[in-house]
């Protein structure tokens, strides 16, 4: 995999977040593919409070993990699954030395089924229940990219840096609120709005002149 890849090349890599390629032994989790330290639960779906998951098929066991160990340090602590994601990214890059070159793969839960967020973030808005929640997550989600890229920035790093936003589209979980209008279908079908979603790349190793630009054209995440 490509972190493994990348260690070759005097990387430092890092996962955090959603795993959901493997846990049953080492070999399938972060650390056994290249990653130097992982953070986050190894399965699809968890709580977003409590960090337990229910689709282990081992009943209903806490699903949070540092690198090769539970990290029971956060069971209960009433703190919100994602906060704990982007306070283990800033602290990553904080404690980094920028020459050596950093990879770092984060993958949030939100807004990733179960529908839940501080209420801080829902009550901004108003509809239904489903819709403030899952417009709360979205805000969530954009106050994290926010704070690790002020991070990066504050490291000296973004001007050396390419970041890539990939988005994924599931109009079969989180309560069908998903779409990807005006396209047809999402992840798990073969229509057009299984095949192409919203994505973006930014920072400072993109050359001036793609700034602000689009391209319409076919990539795979395998092609990174």
């Amino acid at each position: 995999m490509l972190p493994k890849k990348l260690k070759t090349a005097g990387y430092a890599t890092h996962q955090v977040g959603k795993w959901h390629l493997g846990q049953t032994h080492v070999g399938n989790t972060p650390v056994g593919h290249g990653f130097d330290s992982s953070f986050g639960y190894l399965g699809g779906a968890e709580d977003h409070w409590n960090h337990t998951n229910g689709g282990c098929d081992c009943g209903t066991a806490f699903d949070m993990w540092n690198s090769t160990a539970p990290a029971y340090s956060v069971a209960n602590d009433g703190i919100y699954g994602d906060e704990h994601f982007w306070r283990h990214a800033e602290r990553i890059i904080e404690a980094h030395d920028p020459a050596q070159p950093l990879f770092m793969y984060i993958a949030l839960q939100t807004m990733h089924a179960p529908q839940e967020v501080p209420s801080a973030y829902s009550t901004l808005y108003n509809g239904t229940e489903n819709f403030n929640v899952e417009q709360g997550m979205a805000t969530f989600a954009d106050e994290v990219y926010g704070n690790v890229t002020a991070a990066l920035k504050a490291k000296g790093m973004w001007d050396n840096l390419l970041l890539v936003l990939i988005l994924v589209v599931d109009e079969k979980v989180s309560g069908s609120m998903a779409n990807n209008y005006p396209l047809r279908g999402g992840k798990r079908t073969a229509w057009e709005g299984g095949m192409r979603v919203n994505s973006f790349v930014q920072g400072g190793l993109l050359p001036q002149a793609a700034l602000g630009t689009e391209k319409h054209g076919y990539i795979h995440v395998a092609d990174w």
